[in-house]
């Protein structure tokens, strides 16, 4: 077990409440696992260890590695997200929420266009947190939910905590269940998640974070937690200093970047290649510039997929995205837009999917009822479909008219959740008439991204029900693979691409109005860049349009190492000739 004396620590570590603060590239997935090995090796049986983590390829990471050291062990423990876990308890608990146990999840997109479809049978108009605002609109949507034998992302861990405080039998179940919890990326958490972690009561609680990558504030997030921790005497707080994935100069412009009392980084890497490895960069067309770069990079050693280019937002890594593909470069975009399970197909794909795991989702079935060679959002008749439905007692599926585009016979069989999702999700296409409309209105891009969801389908063999829950916790993540695989360029945003690292690293537009922002929380952005940056192993270079000024100097500083000796002097020295 090779581990420096920090990472031995945190593995090692007896305290009740542990604190392991990482920063970035210094071996918190690896200090994890062997804490995990350690725990098992001492006989703390399989089932009471709870990993948490907020993305499924960590959580697909840690289990592997647990694997490879504990062989079998890892399927009797629980290696999940927060949400996939939440979900599985309330699986475990439906009645006491009203659902069954193969209840709907919606996302986001989902809500939202649940939402519009019932403020457009109110007569009403808005953006979907405007709609949610109106009681009768959130009063409406609560019940269409229920009805649907449905949750939202909110639900999950608003019903979890709700069960663990107020049901007898979940916490006789879950309450005290778990010896350990080991919480990953704990900078990201919100009151509400840590509240459900607390309600579990676990004799042991070790979280691990770096408040220097806490990017997530607009969503929900909670720096302060892991501040209080680092600052409460009753925890014993770790920290992790040696960075293993970057040169030295990488780490050194990245331990400048941020504040904070944490102890800066130390590169366990030596500079073994010459020349300059941080660029600072300022042309008048940036996209074209690292274009260009990137070919030659590639035309003398290197491949596309060791290369990343990053930006705080969709439409500047678009801008750069084109000039790659422009210059003849194989570059992927992995933008929402670009996702063929976010286009129109490919979302109803999913809830024909997933309304086979749940045919009782009347909603789902009147989102469905505008695919198709038959579809047509004619309100009034899906209304009065539904208003019979449910006079009737009977699912919306039975009654739904001809022509609104959905056939019942054949569509939903059974639930039997053994079915594999690629068949299913075939037959719902054919069923309802979707690549015959394809074909016929000629929109071949259109029938190609559908035909690629399908095909990601049948290469993961999921069942219905593992489509729905591999649905759940999809995110760019698991495209990145994908794109790696392909040796592909990837441009994606910053958020995107966190937690995961490569040899070459683009950051464009970091510039004034951006690095810190116009509006906005200026220390988060800082700690964007600082994530943006470490994701670079060997060359990092930011770029930026015209002028610029750096985001560490205030308005009216000048570009002086004196400044920031640890930033601005890094800087100056690798700055010089680049401008």
């Amino acid at each position: 077990m090779s581990l420096n004396d920090r990472q031995r620590q945190g593995v090692e570590s007896t305290a009740k409440k542990l604190l392991i603060i990482a920063g970035a590239g210094t071996g918190k997935t690896h200090t994890m696992v062997h804490r995990v090995v350690r725990l098992l090796d001492e006989g703390c049986p399989p089932s009471k260890i709870l990993v948490v983590t907020f993305t499924r390829k960590a959580a697909d990471e840690i289990g592997e590695r647990i694997e490879q050291l504990c062989g079998g062990a890892v399927h009797a423990m629980t290696v999940s997200t927060l949400h996939a876990w939440c979900a599985r308890l309330l699986r475990a608990h439906p009645r006491e929420i009203n659902r069954t146990a193969n209840f709907t999840i919606y996302d986001e997109t989902d809500t939202a266009d649940v939402v519009e479809q019932i403020a457009r049978e109110e007569g009403t108009r808005g953006k979907t947190e405007k709609l949610l605002t109106s009681e009768s609109i959130r009063q409406l949507y609560e019940e269409r939910k229920m009805a649907a034998n449905a949750l939202d992302y909110d639900d999950l861990e608003r019903e979890a905590m709700r069960l663990l405080v107020e049901s007898p039998t979940a916490q006789r179940e879950w309450t005290h269940r778990y010896r350990h919890v080991l919480i990953d990326e704990f900078q990201d958490t919100s009151v509400a998640q840590v509240v459900l972690v607390h309600s579990l009561f676990p004799e042991n609680l070790c979280v691990v974070g770096d408040p220097r990558q806490a990017i997530y504030g607009w969503r929900g997030a909670e720096i302060q937690t892991i501040l209080d921790y680092a600052s409460d005497p009753d925890w014993e707080v770790i920290e992790l200093v040696e960075n293993y994935r970057s040169v030295p100069p990488v780490v050194a412009v990245a331990n400048g970047c941020v504040d904070g009392d944490w102890e800066p980084m130390r590169a366990a890497r030596t500079q073994d290649h010459s020349g300059r490895v941080v660029h600072y960069v300022r042309k008048d067309d940036e996209a074209a510039w690292i274009a260009q770069k990137t070919k030659t990079l590639l035309q003398s050693a290197g491949r596309p997929g060791d290369v990343a280019v990053l930006a705080r937002d969709w439409k500047t890594v678009r801008r750069v995205h084109s000039a790659l593909t422009g210059a003849g470069v194989h570059a992927v975009f992995l933008g929402p837009r670009d996702d063929p399970w976010a286009s129109t197909d490919g979302r109803q794909l999913s809830r024909a999917i997933r309304l086979f795991a749940n045919p009782f989702d009347d909603e789902l079935v009147a989102l469905l009822a505008n695919w198709g060679c038959g579809g047509s959002p004619r309100v009034p008749d899906l209304g009065l479909a539904r208003a019979g439905a449910l006079r009737a007692r009977v699912r919306l599926l039975d009654v739904m008219p001809p022509e609104l585009g959905l056939a019942p016979a054949g569509f939903i069989g059974t639930l039997d959740g053994s079915v594999r999702a690629a068949e299913v999700g075939l037959q719902a296409a054919s069923v309802l008439g979707v690549f015959d409309r394809l074909d016929r209105e000629g929109l071949t891009s259109k029938r190609a991204s559908l035909e690629k969801c399908l095909d990601e389908l049948r290469e993961r063999d999921l069942t219905v029900h593992e489509f729905r829950d591999w649905w759940t916790d999809r995110a760019v993540q698991d495209r990145v693979r994908s794109a790696q695989e392909a040796d592909s360029v990837q441009c994606m945003t910053i958020h995107a691409g966190k937690g995961l690292e490569w040899p070459v690293v683009f950051v464009a537009g970091v510039r004034d109005g951006v690095f810190p922002p116009k509006r906005g929380d200026a220390a988060e952005a800082k700690r964007l860049l600082y994530v943006a940056m470490t994701r670079a192993r060997d060359v990092l270079c930011l770029t930026r349009n015209k002028t610029f000024r750096p985001p560490w100097v205030h308005k009216g500083t000048t570009w002086d190492a004196s400044d920031s000796p640890t930033a601005l002097a890094s800087l100056r020295a690798l700055h010089q000739g680049t401008a």
